[in-house]
């Protein structure tokens, strides 16, 4: 059982200083087993991220964002042996957020120190092999709605006083996103849909440019971090007041993507003048995607690699409280769930992009949190679960967690043990060749992985020199595994966590399959 204990002190000095000693200290990346530096930038290609020896990476990881001042998951204890965890469990990913209030406190005015502390979080994470996604979160776009995201300078509706004086706008997270009007006018201003033309700041420009020039300053910071794969241009936009309307199998019936769409690019367009290799992720409006309704979204031009981030939600019943008994979710996941993956696939053939699922959890339901990491492998998605821990403007989630709080060491007796039984889980995180089909039954422990020797990327080269890595975690498979594999040589220790295979020259396609002893 995970001890959960509030999340409070966020600004007690001790707890800051003791999280920038653990970002700043001694590097401990060594008792992360079989893992080495980040040393190359992923690029995106086709349906695929790719490594720079052309093999396919798939990545499993969490969230780990901030949401109250200073914004910073340093000032929680998130740190050096948090990330060790994380790597020794055979993760690969962190989405790791940015807060705009607490990087541009004004207009052009941007914390260098805030920054600072970000970059230094990210390196603790490439340090140990972690890829890192940036992301510009925002839940309810600022306090002023019960929320995180925004400054307040880039705030704006026609409410006088505090929006939360109404009963609407006083539901906190995410009951808000359906019905506090000052909330649905803020996006509307911001992305100028709805009758609304885009707001400006005090400065003359619009909100938008504002955003997209705070993303250069980002960029300009991580272009050379190779660990920092991709940026996560906004999280969660809401169609403003069309939300509910939206909320239909049609989607938005007015320009309601054109405009995010048009938005996007706008932050692209910056972007790619500082930094041209980063893949660029983009969000869909997350009251329509996340409930498995597809998105109108148009494509994104430019340099970079690019890639859908989406949210699976379609099936919360944990999250709002309803008991897994009822089994509610056995009904709903084969058909909304997998409705989400399904309209994901659909924009990824539309548009040549990766697929990354960037949130889905925030549960205690087990049996959720499986179904998720099932289909995500029956669809051949990378993934990153929401959260490592977390804790909204409005309340307390102590069932989100993996960690019952940052600032306690990552020791059996403060992580969700039943929750990592579910999440640590074999996974092929490097193919040499086009993946075909993997899976994971924690019923019987069997793992299975097809691939195709050739290119992912379409190109002539050969791939049979190139190793495939896939993750064997010892929490499934304490006395070892029997591997069986046509078409490929284990090159690898027996029983090691990191299994690796190369084609045999003769070989077209390689099928392995793996049993616990």
């Amino acid at each position: 059982m995970m001890h959960r204990r509030a999340a409070r002190g966020w600004l007690v000095a001790a707890g800051l200083t003791a999280g920038l000693l653990s970002a700043c200290g001694g590097d401990s990346a060594s008792t992360a087993k079989g893992v080495e530096p980040v040393r190359a930038k992923l690029t995106q290609s086709g349906r695929w991220l790719m490594d720079a020896d052309g093999r396919v990476v798939v990545l499993h990881g969490f969230n780990m964002v901030a949401k109250r001042p200073p914004y910073r998951p340093s000032a929680l204890g998130f740190g050096a042996d948090d990330a060790d965890f994380i790597a020794s469990q055979g993760f690969n990913t962190v989405r790791l957020g940015l807060i705009h209030k607490g990087f541009v406190p004004e207009p052009g005015h941007y914390d260098a120190a805030y920054l600072d502390d970000i970059a230094a979080t990210a390196e603790l994470l490439t340090a140990r092999g972690i890829y890192v996604l940036l992301d510009f979160h925002q839940d309810l776009y600022n306090e002023r709605y019960q929320g995180e995201g925004f400054a307040d300078w880039a705030t704006q509706d026609s409410v006088a006083g505090d929006p939360a004086d109404s009963p609407r706008c006083a539901q906190g997270f995410p009951v808000n996103i359906f019905t506090c009007d000052a909330l649905w006018e803020a996006f509307d201003r911001f992305l100028g849909i709805n009758g609304e033309t885009p707001a400006q700041s005090a400065r003359g420009m619009s909100l938008q440019d504002e955003f997209a020039e705070a993303w250069t300053q980002v960029a300009q910071r991580f272009v050379k971090m190779p660990g920092v794969f991709g940026y996560d241009l906004l999280n969660e936009p809401y169609p403003g007041s069309a939300t509910l309307t939206c909320l239909n199998p049609l989607g938005c019936l007015g320009d309601q993507d054109t405009a995010l769409t048009a938005f996007h690019q706008r932050v692209v367009d910056a972007i790619t003048i500082v930094d041209p290799q980063t893949v660029l992720f983009y969000e869909p409006y997350a009251t329509n995607f996340n409930a498995g309704f597809p998105t109108a979204h148009g494509e994104l031009h430019g340099a970079n690699g690019f890639g859908l981030s989406f949210h699976n939600y379609a099936c919360p019943f944990g999250v709002v409280g309803i008991p897994p008994e009822l089994g509610l979710g056995t009904l709903c996941g084969p058909l909304f769930e997998q409705s989400v993956f399904g309209n994901a696939e659909a924009q990824a053939q539309k548009y040549p992009q990766t697929l990354l699922l960037s949130e889905f959890g925030a549960t205690d339901d087990i049996d959720a949190i499986t179904r998720m990491v099932d289909l995500a492998d029956a669809n051949r998605v990378s993934w990153q679960y929401w959260a490592w821990w977390n804790e909204d403007v409005c309340c307390e989630r102590p069932d989100e967690g993996v960690i019952d709080h940052p600032s306690n060491p990552p020791t059996a007796e403060h992580l969700d043990q039943a929750k990592l039984d579910a999440l640590v889980r074999p996974f092929p995180r490097r193919i040499a060749g086009t993946p075909e089909a993997w899976s994971f039954s924690a019923g019987t422990r069997q793992f299975e992985l097809s691939y195709l020797i050739k290119a992912a990327d379409g190109s002539t080269r050969d791939m049979h020199g190139a190793l495939t890595e896939v993750w064997v975690p010892r929490r499934h498979y304490p006395n070892g595994y029997e591997a069986s594999v046509d078409g490929a040589d284990i090159v690898s220790a027996a029983d090691a966590e990191v299994l690796q295979l190369r084609a045999r020259t003769d070989a077209s396609s390689v099928q392995l399959v793996l049993t616990a002893r």
